[in-house]
């Protein structure tokens, strides 16, 4: 298994992130429901959890890493969801803890989820950073599509 590619920017930040993002999830899913009583909530969890697998199926075996640094032999990607937005993993994680969120609603289940956003957020723009430093071609992908919602953001 390689080293994975750190390019110039992050050294162990990304791997703080993804602290900070299981602390999220973690809180959020051991402080409620799995799954959400309410129908909306988990119809947003389903659509969240069908999105997230397409993802990664898409992105084919052996390609979903969990931190935002770059695999050595990684190629770019932009078949399936990322068609048509660049992070569709993150913005189903998102919809999925927000299902849960909304399922039982509290300050601290809320926080998190905020928590989780912020933290995404900070580690895509760290993963495109990368990206864009080690495929020429991403920043004009990222000029035609959105992070996470199509036509919006």
């Amino acid at each position: 298994m390689g080293r994975p590619v750190l390019g110039t920017m992050g050294g162990s930040r990304g791997y703080l992130y993804v602290a900070i993002q299981f602390a999220c999830v973690g809180l959020i899913t051991l402080t409620g429901p799995v799954l959400p009583p309410p129908l909306p909530a988990r119809l947003v969890l389903a659509l969240a959890l069908l999105l997230g697998l397409w993802a990664v199926i898409s992105m084919g075996p052996g390609r979903f890493r969990i931190t935002p640094y770059l695999h050595p032999s990684g190629r770019f990607h932009r078949s399936g969801p990322y068609r048509f937005i660049r992070h569709p993993m993150y913005i189903a994680l998102i919809l999925a803890m927000l299902a849960l969120v909304l399922g039982e609603l509290s300050v601290l289940r809320t926080g998190a989820w905020m928590t989780l956003v912020a933290v995404l957020v900070l580690k895509l723009r760290m993963e495109e950073h990368l990206l864009a430093e080690r495929y020429p071609e991403y920043r004009s992908y990222a000029r035609v599509t959105r992070r996470f919602l199509p036509f919006v953001y």
